[in-house]
């Protein structure tokens, strides 16, 4: 997806009112107003609208119409048109709860001294292959963490590929550890997550 900003200017001298902002005629593309526009702008001011556009691979375009109070440009009609390259795109959940780039995961359950593993799905919701070219751990606070099961790659488009971590608390108390995945896609190499957990004693039997 992309977010196109567009502004609207008043260059009159009165109130300019905006009463809605409609998208029409989609071509090989989904798109949405996901900002809209001040209702009123006053004279030599401005406001903007934001809309999230998911084109296809190819052409696309879509048409906008700004209904307004101007005297001769209502609707102010305005037609987008693009093309877009196929490209992977990266998203990864860990038992169906997403995790985003940047974003942290919390396992619940977590033993001192005993082996936790951790199973991510990574999905490519792009048009042509995702490259996997590592995943590695790192920042290890009071455990040790290792890929045991790398994930399989290239990952065609709406598939997933799934990638093991073990880690081991070494002490009770807090533990964390980041994922790092260097990939081909264009905005989110590497894809970064924290794991955040504490670790309580191993549950004893007898």
């Amino acid at each position: 997806s992309m977010v196109l900003t567009y502004d609207i200017t008043n260059n009159g001298t009165s109130d300019l009112t905006i009463t809605t902002v409609v998208l029409s005629t989609l071509v090989n593309c989904t798109a949405n107003v996901t900002a809209n526009p001040a209702g009123t702008v006053t004279p030599s001011n401005s406001t903007s609208f934001d809309v999230t556009v998911t084109p296809g691979v190819g052409a696309f375009s879509f048409d906008i119409a700004i209904n307004n109070d101007d005297v001769d440009e209502d609707p102010y009609d305005i037609a987008a048109s693009g093309s877009a390259a196929a490209a992977p795109e990266i998203d990864v959940d860990r038992a169906g709860t997403p995790i985003a780039d940047g974003g942290s995961d919390a396992p619940t359950t977590t033993y001192t001294g005993t082996g936790n593993d951790l199973v991510y799905t990574i999905t490519n919701n792009g048009t042509s292959d995702l490259i996997i070219t590592s995943i590695t751990t790192g920042g290890l606070l009071n455990c040790t963490a290792t890929v045991t099961v790398p994930a399989s790659s290239p990952i065609a488009p709406g598939n997933t590929a799934d990638f093991t971590v073990q880690y081991t608390p070494t002490a009770d108390g807090p533990t964390s550890f980041s994922i790092s995945i260097i990939s081909n896609d264009a905005n989110e190499s590497p894809y970064d997550i924290t794991i955040n957990a504490t670790s309580t004693p191993a549950p004893t039997t007898g």
